[in-house]
């Protein structure tokens, strides 16, 4: 079994239009009220090295690689003892995205180098999140080995560590992908829900549940605690709200068909 696990996206005072963004404030008294109530946050990668029973352990991580996650992160968890894990889509280091809403102009920027390196050395976990931030599902198996290898290499040819851990975009994994993630030589997965497939030999899982702007400590409590009633309430309402990223998934289908299209006209 595997520790139960919180999922943040931005950190950020800025403007966002979806649910996502924390605002640092939010983020600093969620985890200081969680780490009152005795919980201790690690990486996913070292999850695996804790009893999966382990009383107040749970995982952090973080999709995506804001720019603004480093400034906001790295100077509150090492106080606690706390660490973290990052997925990173590796076509848009440094760059701003095109998957956000970008309401009134605005942009999302990710992690540069420098920014990755640097929170490598804090002793965070760098892990892959891909490279377009395309889900698998809506690519041909000939470009798999570059969102699965290619951005995993990449990335430890940055950090000059092992990289771990791959996180599905919009959580979204078949039975046919797993292979092809065993073979480009990640140890584990993490999900947004359970993943329910024959996983090859060796290879984990990591449960993360989703945070969102306005919830406040107490929910995050509630969504840690697997022996309080509502848990299993509360993540199935979780899994509810998340299937609104299908929109998104639906939308970047449609784009690559017509970008297929016009390379072929």
């Amino acid at each position: 079994m595997s520790l139960p696990g919180l999922l943040y996206h931005k950190i950020d005072d800025g403007f966002e239009a979806g649910l996502t963004r924390v605002s640092p404030s939010a983020f600093r008294r969620q985890i200081s009220s969680l780490a009152d109530r005795h919980w201790f946050f690690k990486s996913c990668i070292e999850s695996f090295e804790i009893p999966g029973d382990a009383d107040g352990v749970a995982t952090l991580s973080f999709d995506d690689g804001y720019e603004t996650l480093p400034d906001h992160v790295l100077s509150l968890l090492p106080a606690y003892g706390f660490t973290a894990t990052v997925f990173i889509p590796t076509d848009w280091i440094g760059r701003s995205n095109r998957w956000d809403p970008g309401a009134f102009g605005i942009r999302a920027r990710h992690m540069d180098e420098r920014a990755i390196r640097t929170w490598s050395d804090a002793g965070m976990e760098v892990a892959s999140h891909g490279a377009s931030h395309t889900p698998l599902s809506l690519l041909p198996p000939s470009q798999w080995q570059r969102e699965l290898q290619g951005s995993r290499e990449r990335l430890e040819d940055i950090t000059g560590r092992v990289v771990a851990g791959f996180s599905p975009p919009y959580g979204r994994l078949q039975q046919r992908h797993l292979d092809a993630v065993a073979r480009a030589g990640y140890r584990y997965i993490a999900g947004v829900r359970p993943i329910n497939l024959a996983l090859p030999e060796g290879m984990y899982t990591v449960e993360r549940l989703p945070v969102y702007r306005f919830e406040p400590p107490g929910v995050l409590q509630l969504k840690l605690d697997r022996s309080h009633p509502m848990h299993r309430l509360h993540r199935a309402v979780l899994y509810g709200i998340h299937q609104a990223n299908t929109g998104s998934v639906f939308v970047q289908g449609l784009q690559l068909r017509m970008l297929r299209r016009g390379r072929r006209a």
